[in-house]
C-alpha cells in the first residue's frame, strides 16, 4: 500500500504543479519554478530508485561494469551497445565511479526532454493533463528501460522542430537519439510529411508516411536483426494485433475535435499523425516484431486529450474529459505496471537508495 501511495502521490502532485505553472505563468509561459517542481518530482522518484526497481537495471549494471573494465574492442565483441550509451557509461565512471549516478543521470535526461516538449506546446495543451497522462501511462515504462527512454524522450523533443518545419534540427535529434537506441531511426519517416504549404499536413503526405511504415519496419528489423542483442525484440508474436482498438477512441476524439474547431492547427494535426502512427504500429508491430516503436509516438495521446481540454469552451466537456482521463489513467497504470501485471514484480515494492545500503 505504501508503494501505491508513493507512485500515485508523485503522479498527482507532478500533474498539479504542472497545471499551476500554466495558470500562474505570465506572458503565455509556464511558471518555471512550479514546472521545475513537477519535473523534479518525477525525476527523483525514478532517479533515486533502487536497482531492484525496474526491469533491466541489473543488466545495465553488468554492462556498466563491462564498459569500464574491458577495452573498447573487448566490450564491443561481447555486447555492441550504441556509442552514445557506451560513452555515457565511461563518463559516469570517470566522474563518479558509481552506477547509481548513471540511473539518476539517465532519469534526469529522460524526464527533462519530455518536459521540454510539453513546455514547447504550452500554448496548445493543458500541461496538467499532459503530465498526468504521460506520468501514468508512459513514465513507469522507463523504470529500467534506460536506453529506449533516452531515445524516445530526445525524439519527442525533436518533434518540436518538426512542427515548426525545421527538419534539419529534427534530424539532428533523431541522430542523437539513435546514439542511445538505434530504433530511433524509425522516425526518419516523418521527413515525408509536407508542411511547406499553408502550415498543413496534407492527406497525401500523411498517406505516404502510413504506407511507408511497414517498409521502414522491415529495414530496421533487418539492421537490428544483425545485432545479437536485439534478437529478442524481433520475434514475431502474431500476424496482426487487435491492440489498436484501444487507441481508436483517441483518434475519434481527435477527428471530432478537429471537425468542430475548424481551425488550421498545425500542432493538433501533428498530434493526430502521431496517433495514426500509433495505430499502424499496433496493427503491424507484432508481425514485423517491432512493437516497441510505439513508444516514440505515444506522446500523441497525451497531447490530443490535453489539447482538446485546453481549447474547449464548455465546462461540461472539460469536466467530462478530466473524468474520463483520470479513470483511464488509473486503469492503465494499474493493469500495465501494478496489480497483476507482469511488471508489478519489478515495481513493487518501491525502494530507494536513500534508505538502503546499495
Amino acid at each position: 500500500m505504501n508503494s501505491y501511495f508513493i507512485y500515485y502521490t508523485s503522479v498527482i502532485m507532478s500533474s498539479i504543479f504542472a497545471s499551476l505553472s500554466q495558470k500562474i505563468g505570465k506572458k503565455g509561459k509556464p511558471n518555471v519554478l512550479l514546472f521545475a517542481t513537477s519535473f523534479l518530482l518525477l525525476t527523483f522518484l525514478m532517479g533515486l530508485r533502487s536497482t531492484s526497481v525496474g526491469v533491466d537495471d541489473l543488466n545495465y549494471f553488468r554492462d556498466y561494469n563491462m564498459a569500464n573494465n574491458l577495452s573498447v574492442l573487448e566490450y564491443y565483441l561481447i555486447t555492441p551497445r550504441e556509442p552514445g550509451y557506451y560513452l555515457l557509461n565511461r563518463l559516469v565512471f570517470l566522474l563518479f565511479d558509481d552506477f547509481r549516478f548513471l540511473i539518476f543521470i539517465t532519469s534526469f535526461i529522460t524526464i527533462l526532454f519530455f518536459y521540454l516538449f510539453f513546455y514547447s506546446q504550452n500554448s496548445k495543451i493543458s500541461l496538467g493533463l499532459a503530465v498526468l497522462i504521460f506520468s501514468s501511462t508512459q513514465y513507469f515504462f522507463y523504470f529500467g528501460i534506460i536506453r529506449l527512454g533516452l531515445a524516445v524522450s530526445i525524439v519527442s523533443y525533436g518533434y518540436t522542430f518538426l512542427i515548426n518545419q525545421n527538419k534539419k534540427k529534427f534530424v539532428f535529434f533523431v541522430f542523437l537519439a539513435s546514439m542511445f537506441h538505434f530504433s530511433a531511426l524509425f522516425n526518419v519517416c516523418f521527413l515525408l510529411l509536407n508542411t511547406k504549404y499553408g502550415h498543413n499536413y496534407g492527406s497525401k503526405s500523411v498517406g505516404k508516411v502510413l504506407i511507408i511504415i511497414p517498409f521502414i519496419f522491415l529495414v530496421i528489423k533487418q539492421i537490428m536483426g544483425d545485432v545479437g542483442k536485439y534478437q529478442g525484440y524481433l520475434e514475431n508474436s502474431s500476424l496482426f494485433s487487435l491492440g489498436f482498438i484501444t487507441s481508436l477512441p483517441f483518434l475519434i476524439l481527435g477527428v471530432i475535435y478537429y471537425k468542430i474547431s475548424k481551425k488550421n492547427n498545425l500542432n493538433f494535426r501533428f498530434y493526430m499523425v502521431l496517433v495514426y502512427l500509433k495505430i499502424m504500429i499496433e496493427i503491424f508491430g507484432p508481425y514485423i516484431g517491432m512493437s516497441r516503436m510505439i513508444w516514440y509516438v505515444n506522446i500523441g495521446i497525451c497531447c490530443i486529450i490535453a489539447s482538446a481540454y485546453k481549447t474547449s469552451k464548455e465546462i461540461f466537456i472539460k469536466n467530462l474529459i478530466v473524468l474520463l482521463t483520470v479513470l483511464y489513467c488509473i486503469m492503465y497504470s494499474y493493469f500495465s505496471y501494478f496489480g497483476n501485471s507482469s511488471r508489478s514484480k519489478y515495481m513493487m515494492p518501491y525502494k530507494t537508495i536513500l534508505f538502503s545500503q546499495e
